[in-house]
Order: structure tokens, then sequence, then C-alpha cells
């Protein structure tokens, strides 16, 4: 009796219910809103509708009664509806397949490998020696440009230009005398410069302005200096998040990770997959440079991604030039002679540059050949495509990804990669360690550089103005190292 009772209850209910949402739909319907505004609305519609509607049918009766219609187009409609139907099907799958199945996924984002030490030390002697190599051939393709240019200029007696050309094409074939032949570094050999002082210089802060790109932190931890300069790509976001976590990043990897390589690379891994999570980020990036200086041992870490890049400005005398294959592991070399008078019991002090980035962009044959083979794993392109995807790659035609490798830029891959390179080299007394984008050094000069370390106070910002001069907005971090005392 109870459950027939709780049955009718809620018949009851339903009917009140019922009745009270018929009245106020008739409220509604009978307000002066409706009556006088929605209801001509949605009639005016409709009767559009019915014109559309009755207009196109009787423009399709009349194809469909046409002469030519009858005799020529539906019997070749009767004779290949089978075709036609399958075309159709195909065609319906193709648009539910476009809407409704994933894209091609993008590249998979570099992993570190586990290398050993004596892996990670053969991977940077390598790629010390295509740094000096790299940056010889462009010195000399800038050198031979800017030679056929005054050339080309020599006939006109009156131009200005070739002066200009000259002076460029001097200052290239300077800089164009950097092919390295480095030697073996042997970790267990005694160090030349153990536990060096020194001094880092940094410009003057800047406003925290969306202009500003360019990010740099040094980390003075008792046995090693951990530096880093980050240039941001498309924005600043990644390039000041990356420049605001890495040294945090690095102390924990290095917890089990100790060999300096493996840790830096990690610490890339773990910033680019956080960078990936924010959408935001898609299509902002940064290149970056980072040394890591072990000073028990005098040794020098230089990790690059994309167009940052890192010198060593190293002193010599002059009786050292006839011997600096053994000295330093070094063939050929830019010397570079400063502006400091020695006394004249001594010798005349010169400056050589080494590279410890090798260059990395759409120019360089390994780039291409890394785009080429990475997009045909992961999209399966034909030769047409891949040809498209190089052109999209191009400089002139999308100068914000100018670089092949950084941080960030994740609707890039896989033909953007965040897989850094290493380079190992041996301190000594005097080096300066000058960390920055590319911008500085395409826009100054290794000469104006050593002029301006020669100075020893103020030097970032003093780096700074000079690119300023050359209208070039560039940042910098320069580390000096004397011997401890």
């Amino acid at each position: 009796m109870t459950e027939i009772n709780r049955i009718q209850n809620i018949s009851l209910a339903a009917q009140y219910y019922l009745k009270v949402a018929g009245d106020q739909l008739n409220k509604i319907y009978s307000s002066d809103v409706v009556q006088n505004k929605v209801t001509p609305f949605v009639q005016r519609i409709s009767s559009g509708i019915q014109y559309c509607f009755g207009g196109a049918s009787e423009q399709l009766n009349k194809i469909f009664s046409s002469h030519v219609y009858q005799h020529r187009v539906a019997p070749l409609l009767n004779r290949h509806q089978y075709t036609l139907a399958a075309v159709g099907s195909l065609a319906a799958l193709v648009i539910v397949a476009r809407y409704f199945w994933p894209s091609k996924p993008l590249g998979e984002t570099w992993v570190p490998a586990n290398r050993s030490q004596e892996e990670w030390m053969g991977i940077m002697s390598k790629n010390l020696t295509e740094a000096g190599e790299s940056h010889s051939n462009a010195a000399n393709v800038l050198y031979e440009r800017h030679l056929q240019l005054s050339k080309s200029q020599a006939n006109d007696i009156n131009s200005s230009n070739f002066d200009t050309c000259q002076a460029k094409a001097q200052s290239f074939l300077k800089d164009r005398d950097m092919i390295l032949q480095p030697q073996v570094v042997d970790l267990n050999s005694s160090p030349r410069l153990q536990s060096p002082n020194w001094k880092c210089f940094v410009p003057e802060k800047k406003k925290d302005t969306n202009a500003q790109l360019d990010f740099q932190f040094v980390e003075n931890r008792g046995d090693y200096i951990l530096t880093g300069f980050f240039h941001g790509i498309g924005s600043k976001e990644v390039a000041q998040y990356a420049n605001e976590n890495f040294s945090k990043y690095f102390q924990e990897e290095s917890v089990t990770h100790s060999f300096p390589p493996d840790t830096l690379s990690r610490v890339v891994y773990k910033i680019q997959k956080e960078v990936e999570q924010k959408k935001e980020w898609d299509a902002k990036g940064t290149a970056a440079v980072l040394s890591y200086i072990d000073r028990a041992n005098g040794i020098v870490y230089t990790c690059t991604i994309g167009n940052c890049e890192a010198f060593i400005y190293h002193n010599i005398t002059t009786s050292q030039t006839q011997n600096l294959s053994q000295t330093s592991g070094f063939q050929t070399f830019m010397t570079i002679k400063t502006s400091v008078t020695p006394p004249s019991n001594l010798e005349q002090t010169e400056k050589k540059v080494i590279p410890l980035s090798p260059l990395r962009n759409w120019h360089v044959p390994q780039e291409e050949a890394r785009v080429r083979n990475e997009s045909r794993v992961h999209f399966n392109i034909d030769a047409a495509e891949e040809r498209a995807v190089l052109a999209t790659l191009d400089s002139k035609k999308h100068p914000k990804i100018t670089v092949s490798r950084n941080i960030g830029c994740r609707i890039y891959r896989p033909s953007i990669t965040c897989e850094p390179e290493f380079t190992i080299q041996r301190l000594e007394k005097g080096d300066q360690l000058v960390l920055s984008n590319k911008s500085l050094f395409d826009a100054v000069h290794h000469t104006e550089i050593a002029e301006v370390l020669s100075s020893k106070e103020n030097l970032s910002q003093k780096l700074c103005e000079l690119a300023a001069e050359k209208r070039t907005q560039s940042s910098t971090v320069v580390i000096s190292l004397e011997a401890a005392t």
C-alpha cells in the first residue's frame, strides 16, 4: 500500500510541474516581446528559407528538364554511377579524417643519451674542431664577399664604398685564421690554471620590458662557476623562464649526474619538457649558451643551443707563436695585438680567439641533413614535401626561426631541436670568456672586442655600447680568469 501511495504522489507532482511549465510557456508566447518581435522575425526567416529553396528547386527543375541534361549528362551519369559513388565515398572519408582523425604527430622531443665519460670527451673534442672550422669558413666567405664588392667599386674613383669594403675585407681576413687543431684534453693531467680568481662583468640591468630578449646569470659555487646566456626567440618568456630556473635544476640534477655535460644536457631536457606544457609558448623559444668552469681542474665545458656563442680570448707572447701547437693544441690561430704597450724588457702581448660554439643554422650542411632525415622519419614525406619543409624554414620568409636549434618552439619540431652541442677546453692565466648572442659577434670584429677586453673594467657594458654603435642590441657576459694568489 505504501508503494502505491508513493507512485501516486510522484504522479501528482509530475502533473503539477507540467501544469506550471505549461502556464509559463503560455505567458512567454503571449508576451509582447514574442508577439511583436520574435514571431515576425521567425516568420521572415522562414519565408526567406522557403524562397531560397523554392528558387533553387525551380532552377534544378529547369536544369534536369533541359535537352543537354536529358540527352548528354544523364546517360553519362548512368554509365559511370558506380565510379561516381566510389569517388563521393572517398571524398566523404577524407573530410571525416580531416576533422576527426589526429593530425600528423610532431617530432619527438630530443632525449639526452646515456654516455660514458670517454664518449663525451670524443664528442666534445670533435665539436671543438668543428667550431674552429665553421667560424673560419664563415669568416672566409665574408672576406671573399667584401673583396669582390671592393673590386666592383675599384673603377669608381669617387665611390666611398671602396674604402669601406676594403676595410671590412681586411677585418674578416684577420678573422679567417681560426682553423683549430685541438689537443685531446686529459682530465687526469695536471691543470694549467688551478682554482683561478675570477671577475665577472654583466651589463647594467635594463627595464623589464617586452623588448628585452637577453637574460644572463652567473652562479659561483666555490668549486665551479656556472654561467648562462639566453636570447629569446619570438618573445622573452621562454628565455626568462630558463634563466630563472637553470641554476636550480642544475643543482638538482648534479646529485645523480656528476659529469658536467651530462648534467647540463638533462637540465636542458627538463626545461624543454616544462616549456612544452605551456601551449601559449608553442611558437616561442630561446637560444642559449652555458659554460661550466671547473675551477679545480682549470677546464671549461660549454653548452651551445642555437645562435648564442662563446669565445675564449687568450693572451700569448710573441715567442709562444713559434710553438703554439705544442703549448695549446692549436695549429693556426687568430692573433690580435692589443693597445697595451708592454715595457721594453717584456715581449709584446697578443690575443688568440678560441671559438667554443660550433655554428648551427640553416646554412650548415649537417643541419640541413638532420632536417631531411627527421622529416622523413616522423612525417614519411616525399621529395616534394621535403623541399616544402626546408622552404618553410627559410630565414628570409620566417625571420623568427632563423636558428635550427633552441629550447621551446614546439610547433616547429622536428625541424627545430633543443639538442645542445658541447665542447671542452683548458683554461690558462688571463683567459677571458665572452658569452653573447650571435648578433654581437656579427656586428663587432674580434679585434674590436680584444681592444675592449684590454681595458679590464666594465667589459660587458662597453661591449653592449660598442654593439649599439653598430646598431645592434646585444647583451653579453664576460668572465676574466686570473691565477690564484
